[in-house]
Parts: C-alpha cells; structure tokens; sequence
C-alpha cells in the first residue's frame, strides 16, 4: 500500500468521525484539523507523483482544484480561515481563465 492508499484510508477514518461527533453532538474541530492535515499531506504527495509521472496538467490542476475546495469546505465546517484554498483555487484558474 502506498503513502496516497494509507492517507485516503485516515481521511476516511475521520471523516467517519466527524459524522459520529456530530451525530452525538460532540466536538468536532479536533477532528476537522486533523481531516485537513492529512489532506494537506495527500496533496503534497499527489503533486509530487503528478510531476514524477508526467501527469497531464489539465487534468493535474482539475484534482488539485476538487482537493482545494474539498479542504476549503472542511475548513468552513469549523469556522476556519480558508483564504489560502481560495488563493491556491484562484492561481490555478488564472492559467486558465486570464483577466
């Protein structure tokens, strides 16, 4: 199993989580950052094997956007800043889209 394989696995598990928190009406900001560094972390390895692999970059910034707004939404969940995601959306847009 692979680094990717064993992060999607611990996102699911605390995603999980959060719904059982939830459910019972207990904490979940613990959860959502620790949500939010793995998914950090899987980005991070994703970008490294996109650009070892020769990754289409089309496709490359459409997985990096869905993961930016993935972790901007988990962010909103907790009343977290997410003006980083927004930047991170916007900048690889612009490639895309110029003013």
């Amino acid at each position: 199993m692979d680094n990717m394989d064993i992060l999607i696995g611990r996102s699911r598990n605390i995603a999980q989580q959060v719904t059982e928190a939830e459910r019972l009406g207990n904490p979940i900001n613990n959860l959502v950052e620790q949500q939010l560094q793995v998914m950090e972390e899987y980005h991070d390895e994703f970008v490294k094997q996109a650009t070892a692999n020769g990754m289409d970059t089309l496709e490359r910034d459409k997985t990096e956007i869905k993961l930016f707004s993935y972790m901007k939404m988990w962010a909103e969940k907790i009343g977290l800043p997410t003006e980083k995601y927004d930047k991170a959306i916007k900048a690889i847009q612009q490639c895309y889209f110029k003013d």
